[in-house]
């Protein structure tokens, strides 16, 4: 496993390459990918992209499990985290923590709801939550106006994040046997 990111170590030295060998290089479907999530409009080549990688079961399995990750997907106990453990709500009276909640429950749905759409191959912004939704609402109720903000701020700087790190895995050189080898040698001798 490539040390620098131990934070992943959840994703097998397999996923890692799988994630490489699918993003390294083709800008249209990491663009394409991140359009796909936030539900923004897709050009042709952008939706064959996503088309091809929706057949790719593997690839879409490390997706989620980055993107929406839940214990089931978790091989070593210490790592194990869900979406719904993120979050200061202990700290708050259910009062300060219920927008918080909502918001928690919204984003999860939101994410399930695009990565089910990918699976199934299914290209359009056709889903039932809809982050342009997540804006001023016609009616007064500022509860739901405080929720939704929340949950659409929180989506947008999460997925951000998120393509970051498939970026930075596939921009990552992968050691060789060879390289692996020199590398011990030109360590062990320091």
């Amino acid at each position: 496993m490539v040390e620098q990111n131990k934070q992943y170590t959840f994703l097998s030295e397999k996923e890692m390459n799988l994630i490489k060998d699918t993003w390294s290089g083709d800008e249209i479907i990491i663009r394409a990918f991140m359009k796909f999530l936030l539900q923004l409009p897709l050009k042709k080549e952008e939706k064959l992209g996503l088309e091809k990688l929706s057949k790719e079961k593997e690839i879409l399995y490390v997706l989620r499990k980055m993107i929406l990750p839940t214990f089931e997907y978790m091989d070593v106990p210490m790592e194990a985290m869900d979406m719904r453990m993120t979050g200061d709500y202990l700290t708050k009276t259910p009062a300060e923590s219920l927008p918080f909640l909502q918001s928690k429950e919204l984003f999860i749905n939101y994410l399930e709801q695009q990565l089910l759409l990918l699976e199934e191959n299914i290209m359009s912004n056709d889903g039932k939550i809809r982050l342009s939704d997540m804006t001023i609402p016609d009616e007064d109720d500022y509860d739901i106006w405080y929720v939704n903000t929340i949950t659409r701020t929180s989506l947008i700087n999460y997925l951000k994040k998120k393509i970051a790190v498939l970026e930075n895995f596939a921009g990552q050189h992968t050691e060789t046997l060879e390289e692996k080898i020199q590398n011990i040698q030109k360590n062990s001798s320091k």
